[in-house]
């Protein structure tokens, strides 16, 4: 398995999400919340309001995002979708958990718990996770002009909602509203 920070449309609640789950629910496994350990600018530009992380270490802030467990054939997707290597680059970078899903187990005598179950719980250690994340790797002065943001919410205060992009053969990208809960 490979470890892959997400902070951006590919997060659980986010437009991009279900792309997850159309390759299979058995192809990954959600570990949990983190944050980088070093700081970088993280932006919305272009017409479709499209998070892009820059390959700026150590300007902007501690990234909030979610950490994933996916297959080689999964990451491999990932690859594609994100166009790396030809516009995002993917390197290993150190993410501070702060909250790590763990499987439960049931007692045979009880009905708290079911082994498909997880109990979510604060490492009070800050546990530290080696992952994958995709950045882009020349960005223009333009974008690292923009007003740089912790964590990435596409129906956030910022009033900039991601847009659907069309794409050939494939159709339109995105949902249009907020997924219901």
């Amino acid at each position: 398995m490979n470890r892959v920070f997400m902070y951006g449309t590919l997060k659980q609640g986010q437009p991009l999400h279900y792309v997850l789950s159309e390759v299979g629910q058995d192809r990954y496994k959600y570990v949990g919340k983190g944050y980088t350990s070093t700081k970088w600018p993280l932006v919305i530009s272009s017409e479709h309001n499209i998070p892009y992380l820059l390959d700026k270490e150590g300007d902007g802030y501690n990234i909030k995002g979610e950490v994933y467990d996916v297959d080689d054939d999964l990451l491999a997707h990932l690859d594609q979708f994100e166009c790396y290597p030809d516009v995002y680059g993917r390197r290993k970078v150190e993410i501070i958990m702060t909250t790590v899903e763990t499987d439960s187990t049931t007692d045979s005598n009880t009905n708290s718990k079911t082994d498909s179950e997880t109990d979510t719980r604060l490492d009070q250690e800050r546990t530290t996770m080696e992952c994958w994340m995709y950045y882009l790797s020349e960005p223009s002065p333009t974008l690292l002009e923009l007003e740089a943001m912790e964590e990435y919410d596409s129906y956030g205060s910022h009033g900039k909602p991601y847009k659907p992009i069309y794409v050939p053969d494939k159709g339109w990208i995105g949902e249009l509203t907020k997924p219901s809960s």
